[in-house]
């Protein structure tokens, strides 16, 4: 890292840090002219390792695999790391560019996650393939809001919604599960993710069901934002060929006129 003090002003620019888990690289500046520290921090994480999550128990494997790419921006005010994210104002971006989802998820969260998704995984090395995953998330006054979730498997895409409490660490997100294919018998429940970071609880809404037949509408909504998301983490995504037949999906449903009952794209 190259660090430079002048006069109250610290610049860290840049920063590489190679790590079992992926790489780090970046920039940061903080502010310390004033009575509360200005801070500044723009980092890509490249090649996160998403195997290493997995459960304790001897010889579990892990419920997601694939490479993970990132890239967070945020602007806050703090003399610590926390009161910093406290304060934050930003984006977080993540993009998996190719993966799995495997039954195992069942074993991190305590309940079947991936039957409640409808990804119809049936033995413990069953799995999923992820074609494209985008997590996309705005930060205002320390609270990440979900701008765009979308991972995209062969049979299913599934999307989530909801906030991330910066300060408190709490969690208040919901991801469910929409079938390419109409399927009338099959509703899915969407899944709710509270409580804190650290110890997340997963849950079924009960009283929710998803719509059939609005998956055309809302993978169209989501095509100018996809690919924002794809470039701000790597212009080179969009070239990947999984995210790139998202994307040409995305472009494509939205040119189509929205099936009966489908809620409106946002404006």
């Amino acid at each position: 890292m190259h660090v430079k003090l002048d006069n109250g002003l610290l610049s860290i620019d840049p920063f590489s840090m190679q790590m079992p888990e992926g790489r780090l690289n970046g920039e940061a500046r903080i502010d310390a002219r004033e009575s509360i520290p200005k801070v500044r921090i723009d980092a890509q994480m490249r090649n996160i390792q998403l195997d290493q999550l997995k459960g304790k128990s001897p010889g579990a494997t892990p419920p997601l695999d694939g490479v993970m790419q990132a890239r967070l921006l945020i602007e806050g005010r703090g003399d610590s790391l926390h009161r910093v994210m406290s304060d934050a104002d930003g984006t977080l971006t993540l993009v998996l560019p190719h993966g799995d989802v495997r039954s195992a998820f069942a074993e991190l969260t305590g309940i079947n996650v991936a039957k409640g998704l409808g990804l119809l995984l049936k033995g413990d090395q069953d799995k999923a393939p992820i074609r494209c995953g985008v997590a996309e998330f705005g930060i205002k006054d320390g609270t990440m809001r979900a701008d765009n979730i979308t991972f995209d498997t062969q049979n299913v895409k599934i999307t989530g919604k909801g906030d991330i409490r910066l300060g408190p660490e709490e969690l208040d997100l919901e991801i469910k599960g929409d079938p390419k294919k109409l399927r009338l018998a099959r509703l899915r429940t969407p899944i709710e993710i509270k409580g804190h970071l650290r110890k997340p609880s997963f849950g079924i809404n009960a009283g929710s069901v998803v719509k059939q037949g609005a998956v055309a509408a809302a993978l169209g909504a989501i095509a100018t934002p996809l690919a924002a998301a794809l470039a701000f983490v790597d212009p080179g995504l969009a070239k990947n060929a999984d995210c790139a037949q998202l994307l040409a999906e995305a472009k494509k449903e939205a040119a189509r006129p929205p099936p009966p009952g489908a809620p409106k794209p946002p404006s």
